[in-house]
C-alpha cells in the first residue's frame, strides 16, 4: 500500500528567490540591495504552494553550508514571510571516490534517506546540476526573474493539477 503523495518543493535560493531583477529594484527604491530580501512576488508564489497547496520546502541551496543551523536558515524564510514550518529539511553534501556529487544525486540521497520515494517532488533550480536527467519536475528559473515569472508558477500549478 502506497502512502499518502506529499508535495515536497526542494528549492534553491539563488536565481530561484533572490534575483537580479529583484536586486536592480531594491537599488532603484534606494534600498542597499541585499541578498537576504527576496524577491516578494517569488515569496508569494512560494507561500501559495506551501499554504494553499501543503508543499513542504527542502533546501538544496548552497545557503545550506553558510548557516550554522538549520534553525538560522528558517529564520531566514521567516524574515520573507515564508513560514519556516513549512521549511522540513536540507540536502546533504555529498561526496563519492571522484569528489563531489551533483544536486541531483543530493536531492535523490534525500529523498531516499527520508523514504519520499512516492511524494510528488518539484524541483525549483536556475542550475541544472545533474538534475533533469534524474527528476521528472524539474522547474529551471533564469537568474533574472527566478519563480516570480508568472509561467514558472503555472508550471508548478500545472504539475499538480495533473496528478
Amino acid at each position: 500500500m502506497l502512502k499518502q503523495q506529499n508535495l515536497i518543493l526542494f528549492l534553491d535560493i539563488d536565481g530561484v528567490m533572490n534575483t537580479k531583477n529583484h536586486l536592480r529594484r531594491q537599488a532603484r527604491n534606494g534600498k542597499k540591495p541585499s541578498r537576504f530580501d527576496w524577491c516578494p512576488v517569488a515569496a508569494a508564489h512560494i507561500k501559495l504552494l506551501t499554504e494553499k497547496l501543503g508543499a513542504r520546502i527542502v533546501v538544496t541551496s548552497t545557503w545550506r553550508y553558510e548557516f550554522g543551523s538549520f534553525e538560522e536558515l528558517r529564520e531566514i524564510f521567516e524574515k520573507n514571510e515564508i513560514n519556516p514550518d513549512h521549511v522540513i529539511g536540507k540536502t546533504s553534501s555529498l561526496l563519492n571516490e571522484d569528489g563531489p556529487v551533483t544536486r541531483g544525486q543530493e536531492i535523490r540521497a534525500w529523498i531516499e534517506e527520508n523514504n519520499a520515494q512516492h511524494d510528488l517532488h518539484i524541483i525549483l533550480d536556475d542550475n541544472d546540476d545533474g538534475i533533469s536527467e534524474r527528476f521528472l519536475h524539474f522547474i529551471q528559473t533564469s537568474m533574472e526573474e527566478g519563480f516570480a515569472a508568472q509561467e514558472k508558477i503555472k508550471m508548478a500549478l500545472k504539475i499538480i493539477k495533473g496528478l
